[in-house]
């Protein structure tokens, strides 16, 4: 029901746009399909491992209206995974976003973003539906752009007991532009979401570096360094003292290659390797990961 009132009101927002602006600054269409294919040897979810290899297929598409110096965008999109683990259920995910964006200066832009998704797979839950409101400024000048957001979450969990989510997420990210597709980034995020169900409820800092290096015109290396650490609000740490909390972080490196550019055919493929520390023996298993993704853009 909640992507239904969504998608409608996105639909609404897009009919308030008079005819004539939109139709004589339409940016267009576009939009993408991929197949993807995971390896991963461990995955851990509401406290339980399970391998989630498998295969997708994802398609998206979006279409932007421009006026001046305010732009419109929405996009939709729906995906599906089959996981090589029997026991698991073939994942369909479906989302909506709209988009508006205003250049208030030469060097400053802000925007405000609502978006839906159904079935997707968070840090709490390994089946929920989230509605999300952003609220975003960019400083980009020359070759430099730095942005700060906000979100405000609602998240709905899929399961025998239902349950509800809310929280915030606020981050950052600074990229240096060093030349055509060469660039280097840094991020950090800062997320609490709060339950009705207690052992819903987190609070998790991340932290990110990576760097594209172009060795052809269509051809990148990737290189990546994620951080990631989080406690639970009621999960518990076995055979430990009573209300010991789980404590947990994740350093993962990744090396990657990028084909293509922003339209036609393109590839990705990535290997990274998670390091795991939890003050709860169950969850210190590191383990690979790799994935392999090709697609179109239109």
């Amino acid at each position: 029901m909640k992507f239904k009132r969504t998608f409608a009101a996105i639909l609404a927002a897009l009919a308030l746009i008079p005819p004539g602006t939109a139709g004589a600054q339409d940016a267009g269409w576009d939009g993408q399909v991929s197949l993807r294919g995971v390896a991963a040897k461990r995955d851990v979810a509401q406290g339980d491992e399970f391998d989630s290899s498998g295969l997708g297929a994802r398609a998206e598409i979006g279409h932007e209206t421009r006026a001046g110096k305010t732009s419109l965008r929405i996009e939709v999109d729906a995906s599906v995974f089959d996981y090589s683990d029997t026991a698991r259920s073939t994942r369909e995910s479906y989302g909506a976003r709209l988009g508006l964006r205003q250049q208030v200066s030469k060097s400053v832009q802000v925007g405000v973003e609502v978006r839906h998704v159904a079935n997707q797979i968070t840090v709490e839950a390994d089946s929920s539906d989230q509605s999300s409101l952003r609220g975003e400024v960019t400083w980009e000048q020359g070759k430099d752009r730095l942005r700060f957001y906000a979100d405000y979450i609602d998240r709905s969990y899929d399961g025998a007991v239902p349950a509800t989510g809310t929280g915030t997420r606020f981050g950052a990210a600074y990229r240096r532009h060093l030349g055509s597709y060469h660039w280097i980034e840094i991020g950090g995020a800062l997320e609490d979401i709060e339950s009705s169900n207690p052992r819903r409820g987190y609070a998790r800092q991340s932290l990110t570096a990576d760097y594209s290096l172009p060795v052809s015109k269509r051809a990148r290396l990737r290189f990546s360094l994620d951080h990631r650490r989080w406690k639970y609000d009621r999960r518990t740490v076995l055979d430990a003292p009573a209300g010991k909390r789980r404590r947990e972080a994740v350093v993962a490196p990744g090396f990657g290659i990028a084909l293509g550019g922003s339209k036609g055919l393109y590839g990705q493929a990535k290997a990274s390797y998670e390091f795991r520390k939890s003050n709860d023996p169950r969850y210190r298993k590191d383990a690979p990961r790799g994935e392999v993704v090709a697609g179109y853009r239109f």
